[in-house]
């Protein structure tokens, strides 16, 4: 797994990749799966 802040690199970068529909959809992914705290899933 990478670390938090390459997490959040990598999504920023992807999100810049992306339109608004996708971004929402990979958002709501992100807090699903990592939680709105956006940290260590516990």
């Amino acid at each position: 797994m990478l670390r938090v802040n390459s997490d959040e690199a990598t999504l920023r970068y992807v999100l810049s990749r992306m339109g608004r529909d996708a971004q929402q959809k990979y958002v709501t992914l992100w807090v699903l799966f990592y939680g709105p705290e956006g940290g260590e899933h516990g």
